[in-house]
């Protein structure tokens, strides 16, 4: 069995690895891009999209000190390890970021999240829906920001081996763009 436990956290990255249109040339993309440190653009992946300018990206991690690199100084772009595979026993953490939501009149964003967990053979094992994110004023120049709790799997003796995935809708309430992020890795 998979234990999904809250970790909470509030915490915002100064960096940004966003860019304007202007930015991309006469490339078709979104208003918004994610770019790599050297500023290549990326394309938007099953973990890592953005639309209507709103980004979303989740990270599956089995660094328990991620908060560690995380909250590394403004302007450092954190380096947080992707899990594919791991063995019955150990612990990964689901971490969910966004960048650029649409704030209210009063300069708030409002952030949500469904979180639904697929086992290896289709069927769902977990399903959280409407979850708060964040709420608030979001990150300045197109900051990255955190959502204020993250996931936190742990598998034991009696889950299957497989390939099993991790859907997140990524919802920017004032916006109302929805992102639909997912990822996976196998249990061996």
């Amino acid at each position: 069995m998979i234990a999904v436990l809250p970790f909470f956290l509030s915490v915002v990255f100064a960096g940004s690895v966003f860019a304007k249109d202007a930015d991309v040339g006469k490339l078709k993309t979104p208003e918004i891009v994610w770019k790599d440190p050297k500023g290549k653009i990326l394309e938007n992946i099953p973990e890592r999209k953005s639309k209507n300018g709103f980004g979303g990206w989740i990270i599956l991690t089995d660094d328990l000190n991620w908060e560690k690199e995380w909250n590394t100084h403004s302007g450092y772009m954190p380096k947080l390890r992707q899990v594919t595979e791991m063995k019955r026993g150990k612990i990964t953490e689901l971490l969910i970021t966004f960048s650029n939501p649409k704030a209210d009149s009063n300069s708030n964003s409002t952030i949500k999240t469904d979180v639904v967990i697929v086992k290896p053979d289709g069927k769902v094992d977990i399903i959280q829906t409407n979850n708060h994110c964040f709420s608030g004023k979001a990150p300045k120049n197109r900051g990255i920001a955190m959502c204020e709790s993250a996931v936190t799997f742990i598998t034991d003796d009696t889950d299957p081996l497989g390939t099993w995935k991790f859907e997140v809708l990524l919802k920017d309430v004032v916006g109302g763009t929805i992102l639909d992020l997912s990822t996976s890795f196998k249990i061996k």
